[in-house]
């Protein structure tokens, strides 16, 4: 069978790298209980299995015409690509079971969410408040909890400490400062699509407003998770992509027109490869 060039395309797989800055937090967390080969089982499912499925399947659904994330030309969805989503999430949901029950169970919950954001049935995409939640939730939050659980190969759910939630919340602030932002150029074919986004509800400026106000949320929470000298580390990594936002939002609020794609892609690809590195350096040094 003929592979098309625009299913490999719209997996999007390259853009799953905004995600492993929540396997590297999950990696830290999980200290000294580490399982080696059920981690790098866990790495390869989530960045090139699952979320690969994810993007697939929205990307179907949307069929959409103009710049989506991480393409700035989408070319049209096929069958193909809808038989692409459901083949990696079986296989996906079939090796999670070499690691446990409870990482099998979270991917298939993680899964159902996904289909509901974008299939037409449900479409939670049109939600603004819901979906914002269910994405950072997910994305963030429940992700994290599910690498962790992983990570260490659990055969059990382990008890919300006041710790591990406080992690779970900083990976949601991290998702959902993010979320809004990928969405602040889309406001026009959001609504061909008839969506309401975050972006949308909020406006550009409040966009802007309500991100940086997550980011620095999670930043604050960051410093009672980690030491102090990791914690230093990390905010070093972040004063690049700060400073971007903080200037990229100066541009907008003058001309909402600069909230383009290529400026959306700049700031998402500065945020995770801060985050990726200030994660990896600490992970290496303490």
């Amino acid at each position: 069978m003929t592979i098309y060039r625009s299913t490999i395309q719209l997996l999007r797989i390259p853009f799953s790298i905004n995600l492993l800055p929540i396997f590297l937090f999950a990696f830290y967390s999980c200290g000294e209980n580490i399982h080696t080969w059920k981690a790098a089982l866990v790495f390869i499912l989530i960045h090139f299995v699952f979320y690969p499925a994810s993007n697939a399947y929205n990307s179907f659904m949307d069929a959409d015409t103009s710049s989506i994330a991480g393409i700035k030309n989408p070319p049209a969805p096929t069958k193909q690509l809808y038989q692409a989503s459901v083949l990696l999430d079986i296989v996906g949901l079939s090796l999670s079971l070499l690691i446990s029950l409870p990482f099998f169970a979270i991917n298939f919950i993680l899964m159902l969410l996904s289909r509901a954001y974008s299939y037409r049935g449900i479409r939670l995409k049109k939600y603004a408040v819901l979906s914002f939640i269910m994405v950072a939730f997910a994305q963030g939050g429940l992700s994290f909890y599910n690498m962790f659980i992983g990570i260490q190969g659990l055969d059990y759910f382990p008890a919300l400490t006041i710790d591990l939630a406080l992690k779970v919340a900083v990976a949601s602030l991290f998702v959902g400062a993010i979320y809004p932002i990928t969405q602040v150029y889309q406001h026009e074919e959001d609504e061909k699509q008839g969506d309401q986004t975050m972006s949308m509800l909020l406006g550009v400026r409040g966009t802007f407003v309500f991100s940086g106000f997550l980011f620095l949320l999670a930043n604050v929470c960051l410093y009672f998770i980690l030491t102090t000298s990791a914690f230093l580390i990390f905010e070093a990594f972040m004063i690049f992509p700060a400073g971007f936002f903080i200037f990229w939002a100066y541009q907008c609020f003058k001309d909402p027109l600069k909230a383009n794609f290529k400026s959306t892609m700049r700031m998402a690809m500065s945020a995770s490869i801060a985050m990726i590195l200030g994660f990896a350096v600490i992970i290496l040094t303490t």
